[in-house]
């Protein structure tokens, strides 16, 4: 807590005793005490703001006492703090024979005085302990929102890292099959592959990226299908100039794509071509990625483990706020739409 919060605080707590010592001096000048109300209030004051300064200090130094103890010590203070007030209070109100004599007169003013004193002191007692709970309950939320975040980001990367190498393999599966039967093609699907590499190794360190990375990536990894689909994949790429430097986490559209080749332009006859569009809408970037491939009728492809992955990473940064939606495409194929609202 800053200084000028604590002075505050205290101002306050020390304009909500003087309160109630008013309040008390009322009741005092109801029982007759004193010569008047402006006694009873010097009075009154003069105890309020004697317990005050000690009921708030001294639990401080009884942190580690035990309970009984600490009750002992906190009826002690209270006691003599309420025997000073009233001595400086009557000496201030010029009543010393009058409030002291008879001693039944005293002991009844003291007594009343004194629970007063520990209703008060309770009080404030109560209110400290309460903002320390609040405190303490705030600082664990706090940990544990930290935890929370911590597990998350630990989640997406393992969730990342199982996306990379499920490429990575099947590609590398691709150059070996193809050693034998045509070297060449299976050259310059290696060289193609090693260019999709030195692009993704830089972005695949960090936790964002852009648009435009992530569909130069894309145009990178769909050049490597091409090399095994020449004369059955056609690609198209469209997105505003001004979306390109848009913040966008990595590996969101990649396994779309993959997924939109996998099943709909591999197991269709006469192949089909993949369109990536990308779009904003108010507050949200939509995504779009349509093959005109084998269509629904493969059955919905949306159940693989790379758009299982997109969707718990989706939920991992932005809970409901984003989705991942599948749709048949006209005339055919299917279309996923990514929907993700802007940083």
């Amino acid at each position: 807590m800053s200084c000028a919060s604590a002075c505050l605080l205290l101002a306050r707590e020390a304009g909500i005793v003087a309160g109630l010592n008013s309040l008390i001096a009322l009741f005092m000048h109801g029982l007759g005490v004193g010569s008047g109300l402006g006694s009873c209030l010097l009075i009154a004051q003069a105890v309020g703001l004697s317990v005050y300064p000690a009921m708030r200090l001294v639990p401080r130094w009884l942190g580690h006492w035990p309970p009984l103890g600490q009750f002992a010590a906190l009826a002690a203070t209270l006691a003599l703090a309420t025997g000073l007030g009233l001595a400086v209070g009557s000496r201030l109100a010029g009543l010393d024979a009058v409030l002291w004599q008879p001693p039944a007169r005293f002991w009844s003013i003291y007594g009343a005085s004194v629970g007063f004193g520990a209703a008060i002191s309770t009080v404030f007692i109560s209110r400290k302990r309460l903002a320390a709970a609040r405190s303490q309950a705030q600082e664990e939320r706090l940990c544990r929102l930290a935890r929370e975040k911590g597990l998350a980001e630990m989640r997406l990367v393992l969730l990342q890292a199982q996306i990379e190498p499920h490429f990575l393999f099947n590609t590398l599966a691709t150059v070996d099959s193809l050693l034998e039967e045509n070297p060449s093609q299976a050259r310059a699907l290696l060289q193609e592959l090693v260019t999709f590499l030195r692009l993704t190794m830089q972005a695949l360190r960090s936790p964002d990226s852009t648009v435009g990375q992530e569909l130069d990536l894309v145009a990178s990894f769909l050049a490597i299908f091409r090399q095994r689909l020449p004369d059955r994949l056609r690609v198209a790429i469209e997105a505003p100039p001004g979306l390109r430097s848009r913040p966008l986490p990595p590996l969101l559209i990649q396994p779309l794509v993959e997924n939109a080749i996998r099943h709909g332009i591999e197991p269709a006859k006469a192949g089909g071509e993949v369109l990536v569009r990308v779009s904003e809408s108010g507050a949200r970037l939509i995504i779009e990625v349509a093959d005109t491939g084998a269509g629904m009728g493969q059955g919905l492809p949306g159940s693989g483990v790379g758009l299982a992955n997109v969707r718990e990473r989706l939920a991992a940064l932005h809970g409901n706020a984003a989705s991942l939606s599948l749709f048949e495409n006209r005339p055919c194929g299917v279309r996923a739409v990514l929907e993700i609202p802007w940083a």
